[in-house]
Formats: structure tokens, sequence, C-alpha cells
């Protein structure tokens, strides 16, 4: 899958780290309950294998790795293999919305990744 030129339509959505993603979407995104939080990343999953999103961020030392703004300052990260999408954890983002910048234009650190955002 070539996320650069928009991230390629995945024959399969793989939930397999669904109830990880669920509890970090609790307890970062604020979602009510797991059974909710499972849910909203259900959709938001297919909106992002439909090409319905705005922003990806590519991690630059996880090829494989795509980084979605979700909700309320989260990220959704998905793993990109094989003609899979697998959803893979929820991550807690900047105050706006996007990891702390490098200075480098469309460069960005987080934690101890590396991302640059793909328009």
């Amino acid at each position: 899958m070539e996320a650069a030129q928009g991230l390629a339509r995945a024959s399969k959505l793989n939930f397999s780290r669904l109830p990880h993603a669920a509890d970090a979407a609790v307890a970062r995104a604020g979602l009510g309950s797991p059974a909710e939080a499972r849910a909203a990343l259900r959709a938001f999953s297919a909106d992002v294998n439909a090409g319905r999103f705005t922003t990806i961020i590519n991690d630059a030392r996880n090829a494989d790795r795509l980084i979605v703004p979700f909700q309320n300052n989260t990220a959704a990260v998905f793993r990109a293999i094989d003609g899979r999408l697998e959803l893979r954890t929820v991550l807690d983002l900047g105050a706006d919305g996007l990891p702390a910048t490098t200075g480098e234009a469309g460069r960005f650190t987080f934690g101890t990744g590396s991302f640059s955002v793909i328009p």
C-alpha cells in the first residue's frame, strides 16, 4: 500500500487488537465505554479504508504504520501489510492535534517516533 498516494483500499480489515485499541480509546479519547469505543473504531476503520479521511501521518521508522487523527486529540494507528489494514492502538496527541514539531517542514516527533504528514 502506497501511503504517499493515499491509502490503497485494503482487502481485509483486521481487528485482532480491537480490545486493546478500545481500552486506549476510552482512556485517551474519552469514549464512554469499551463497547462504544469498539463501535466507533470499527466505523472509523471502515471510513479510513474507504478513503474518507483528511490527513494521515506516516511513521518514518515503521513504513507499514499509518496514523490517522481520530477524536479529541487522539489518533488511530494502523498497520498496512499484505493487503490488510490492521487497527493497532489509539495514541494521545498534543493539544494542537499533532505531534510536537521538530522545526523541519512537514516533520514531527512523537515520543521516540518520527513521522511525516501526508496531505
